[in-house]
């Protein structure tokens, strides 16, 4: 990125001095008394998944039952290495000790910031200076092999994650000298073989990186984004888990646009970040928030502090308000994101920052941000908990109206949806609602019917036909018109095909087939190929009962069997992800059947037909299934 270069009076302007104040202003963490194999280790990062987890940045470790009581799985303590190993070889885990123990009886996961070397480890052009990185990088990496290996039996059954320092984009955060990605990519490489010797389970953390939207000083400072860019370069991918970032609103509200916005320092900086892991092929892991916040004015609170800067907000209500459509937009547009730290908690009870220090003011505890943070770890239906498989899939999809519930609060995700209901999602998910004719082309849907204009939609796009009349039931009226069926169950083959055709994607036929059950020349073919390349689905294992494995361990797709709301749910979202074209209009679409008036329904499923999203019925319930969803172009587990 371009920055300006300094000049004399750049800590006039009010963007930068709040800047340089920031930097200048770190977490001073309780210093809580109490009273003790290194080894190499190679691995691939772990992958792992907190989506819609949250956590708070903490001062006083009484406080952190509270937090379990809203209903948030984090907090997060720093863990300074001069207190921990004050002489070379000697340990004090007492502070340690009493900040995990603290989060194990709670209940809560703990995240621990290792910063702040011993003055004996410390380079020695910057000994003076607790910030300083280590002269030795292998100090470093031994210190945190023995500190995950004391963690581990203590925080158990509960996670740890390990952040590798703070802000190390800053000169402040690095001995006053100019940070250096490539030197801190060598803590990394120190440190995250000795962590995982010592618990393969632990979360290696990197970046920490502030958002620093301009360079106060030649050479320092560096921008975010930038110093990320050169970890990268300098060979950091293998030696970290998780990627996280300080994405602080500042003066802005949380939706501001990162680029064409009015200021870089805006809370959806993490996009950026996220744009470089793509380009550098590391998308598969998670970026963590791990500060996030909006500071208020102490004079809404009534203080006698003076007014400060431009980029605290102004009233309690909206720290609460920013700080909850924060976590909305993460939730609904970041499925990347992972944890989410808010700070602060309860700094404005540490008796150790004066009356007028900042960070009293980021605070939420007794606030309204409190209970509005809290009303966020409620999910919107009953039977869609937080960390059921498709949340995210759902969640999106109730956010933009797509899909709807039912009046008891449930989703219902393991009923078999209906031809209706799939007819809704699709059309609403992909906006392609057409103004509804004035007759009906189905003789089972009338203009009255809740799917009218949905089912009418599809039939103009030439993604659905119907059913001939005629059948047992189904008598043909004068116009000979087909029927819809919108309450029949949908199959798996079906939404492959409608949603394919809806996307508007070029069909893929290749020669072999991908799914066993799914042969080349079949109906679905073309649809689930093109479907399965583009990983919005997946199949089942080979193996089961009446589904033997042949000498490729070709999966199964299963195309009769009744499709699943979360699974239709699934497959729209990660379709709308894509480019989507809109497909041409085309109102002769033919009336054939698009499968067996019959479909088989999975013997894993719950197949009562489901009504429409907006009736009133007695909540179902179904065999929690043992697959587990991942869309990749390999035959991966489906979920039931």
């Amino acid at each position: 990125m371009n920055q300006a270069p300094f000049d004399s009076s750049i800590l006039q302007r009010p963007r930068l001095r709040l800047l340089f104040l920031t930097l200048l202003l770190f977490p001073v963490f309780a210093s809580l008394t109490g009273s003790s194999g290194s080894g190499a280790y190679a691995a691939a990062p772990t992958a792992v998944t907190t989506h819609n987890q949250y956590g708070f940045v903490m001062a006083l470790l009484e406080n952190n039952a509270e937090v379990r009581t809203m209903g948030f799985q984090w907090v997060q303590y720093g863990v300074y290495w001069k207190d921990a190993e004050p002489t070379p070889g000697t340990y004090d885990w007492g502070h340690v000790d009493n900040v995990v123990n603290s989060a194990r009886n709670a209940g809560l996961n703990v995240l621990l910031r290792v910063s702040r070397p011993p003055q004996w480890a410390r380079d020695p052009i910057c000994a003076t200076v607790d910030t300083c990185p280590p002269r030795d990088p292998a100090d470093f990496g031994r210190f945190t092999n023995r500190l995950a290996a004391h963690v581990k039996p203590r925080i158990a059954p509960y996670r740890v994650a390990y952040e590798i320092w703070n802000e190390p984009n800053t000169d402040i955060e690095w001995g006053n000298l100019c940070p250096d990605p490539e030197r801190y990519t060598g803590l990394l490489v120190a440190a995250y073989p000795q962590i995982k010797s010592a618990d393969p389970a632990a979360t290696v953390i990197a970046g920490a990186v502030t958002t620093v939207g301009e360079r106060l000083r030649p050479g320092c400072h560096l921008d975010d984004v930038a110093f990320l860019d050169q970890m990268y370069q300098a060979g950091a991918a293998p030696y970290f888990d998780v990627l996280s970032d300080h994405p602080y609103g500042f003066g802005s509200p949380p939706e501001e646009d990162p680029i064409y916005g009015n200021s870089g320092l805006v809370f959806r900086r993490p996009e950026l970040h996220r744009q470089l892991m793509v380009r550098y092929g590391d998308q598969a892991k998670e970026i963590w928030a791990t500060e996030l916040g909006w500071a208020i004015d102490p004079q809404t609170v009534g203080s006698s502090c003076p007014r400060p800067d431009w980029y605290f907000i102004y009233s309690p209500q909206q720290q609460a308000d920013y700080l909850v459509r924060a976590h909305q937009w993460a939730r609904a547009n970041w499925p990347w994101m992972g944890a989410m730290f808010t700070f602060n908690f309860d700094f404005q009870d540490a008796s150790w920052y004066e009356q007028c220090h900042a960070f009293r003011f980021w605070s939420v505890e007794g606030r309204p941000a409190q209970a509005a943070l809290a009303a966020l770890t409620r999910a919107r239906f009953s039977d869609v908990p937080l960390d059921f498989w498709a949340y995210d899939f759902i969640e999106y999809l109730a956010n933009r109206g797509v899909i709807g519930g039912y009046s008891d609060g449930t989703f219902r995700p393991n009923n078999s949806a209906t031809r209706g209901q799939l007819a809704k999602i699709v059309v609403l998910g992909l906006n392609l609602t057409l103004p509804p004719p004035a007759t009906a082309h189905f003789a089972d849907v009338a203009p009255d019917n809740p799917f009218y204009q949905y089912a009418e939609t599809a039939y103009e796009r030439g993604l659905i036909g119907g059913y001939p009349c005629g059948g047992p039931g189904e008598p043909c009226d004068p116009q000979q018109r087909p029927y819809f069926r919108p309450n029949a169950n949908v199959t798996r083959g079906q939404i492959a095909k409608i949603v394919v055709l809806a996307a508007g994607w070029d069909l893929l036929r290749p020669t072999n087939p991908s799914f066993r059950d799914v042969g080349n020349g079949t109906t679905f073919y073309e649809f689930v190929e093109t479907a399965f390349a583009r990983q919005i689905l997946s199949g089942y294992p080979c193996g089961g009962p009446g589904e033997p494995c042949d000498p490729s361990g070709r999966g199964y797709f299963r195309p009769g069997n009744n499709a699943t709301r979360a699974q239709i749910a699934k497959m729209v979202y990660l379709t709308i992800q894509q480019p989507t074209p809109t497909p041409t209009p085309t109102p002769t679409a033919t009336v054939t059947p698009t499968a067996s008036p019959t479909p088989t329904p999975s013997p894993t499923e719950t197949v009562t037909p489901s009504p429409s999203v907006t009736s009133t019925a007695t909540p179902s319930s179904s065999a929690t299934p043992t697959a587990t969803v991942t869309p990749l172009p390999t035959i991966q587990p489906e979920r039931d």
